[in-house]
């Protein structure tokens, strides 16, 4: 029989067969002279193959895909998407791995990414990236099991916490550095040390001193005429104790009028306050508290030790 040529379309509604037995094969030309490609089309008993034809090739045999009837593609070259890719409920594996290396399955609640076997020789993964956020993970919290080394600054967003885990330290190595911002854009606001304890109502700004009142910690403003000087003694960081006091650290407080360098102390006359002249009255408690380091900021940090004048 010689070759059958169609010059239109031809629409078959129903089935072709190729071939005999339990395979068939199509064999599909594109291109024309030097350059065509030979293509072949296989149909086995339980699955789909096209590769180049290895009658006809023109460059190699390299194997193309195969669909194989359980619904599994493998490909054999490279591929390349130029639009999304979704793996929904699936596994994505490299190379050899058993263990898959992204996974976001039906069934499973972790996303694996990385190296996910033991057994093999990997000791390495690097993240590279050029963009300004260099790694980014949200949705959760990341565990690191091993060292945790940043060659640039690690940077905690507003409103979040480094949180240490029981047992766990901050460790100070050579020429390194607790530093504390002196700097500070908006008034009354702080950085430092900081306890949380005793609900009351405060003035962000002002000085406090703990103590009991009815057998409950209290925060009152602290007054170089009572004892309330001798005790443990905080900036308020809000309108509530609840928010944060400030028990070392820096704190704007915008034109003070304190001089830079000169002891602060506890105000003689005005209740919460500090000022650079001492209590001077009988019966009065004189008490270190800081130091102004420029026109808008002071340190604080109160002294362990005062006098009462008598």
């Amino acid at each position: 029989m010689a070759a059958i040529k169609f010059l239109q379309d031809i629409d078959i509604d129903g089935e072709i067969f190729l071939g005999e037995g339990s395979v068939s094969r199509i064999n599909m030309t594109i291109g024309s002279g030097a350059t065509e490609n030979k293509y072949k089309q296989t149909l086995g008993s339980n699955y789909l193959q096209f590769d180049l034809d290895p009658d006809q090739q023109q460059s190699n045999s390299n194997f193309q895909f195969r669909i194989d009837l359980d619904l599994k593609m493998t490909i054999g070259t490279d591929v390349t998407v130029s639009n999304d890719l979704y793996v929904n409920g699936g596994k994505v594996y490299m190379g050899g791995n058993t263990s898959p290396i992204f996974d976001n399955s039906a069934t499973d609640s972790v996303l694996l990414i990385g190296d996910t076997a033991l057994s093999d020789t990997v000791t390495t993964i690097n993240l590279n990236t050029f963009g300004a956020n260099q790694i980014q993970v949200g949705d959760g919290e990341v565990f690191f099991f091993a060292y945790l080394e940043a060659e640039a600054g690690v940077n905690i967003s507003q409103g979040s916490n480094l949180n240490m885990g029981d047992g766990s330290n901050i460790i100070f190595t050579n020429d390194s550095q607790l530093r504390f911002d002196t700097n500070i854009p908006t008034n009354n606001e702080s950085n430092g040390i900081t306890i949380y304890t005793a609900s009351t109502t405060v003035s962000a700004g002002g000085v406090y001193a703990l103590r009991f009142s009815l057998a409950s910690p209290i925060w009152t403003g602290v007054d170089a005429d009572t004892d309330s000087s001798t005790k443990l003694l905080a900036v308020a960081t809000g309108a509530n104790a609840t928010n944060g006091m400030l028990t070392m650290g820096v704190v704007r407080k915008s034109s003070h009028g304190f001089t830079v360098g000169l002891p602060l102390y506890i105000h003689p006359t005005s209740n919460a306050q500090l000022s650079n002249t001492a209590p001077t009255g009988s019966g009065q408690y004189v008490r270190v508290c800081g130091y102004a380091i420029d026109a808008d900021h002071y340190y604080f940090n109160p002294d362990g030790a005062w006098v009462q004048i008598v």
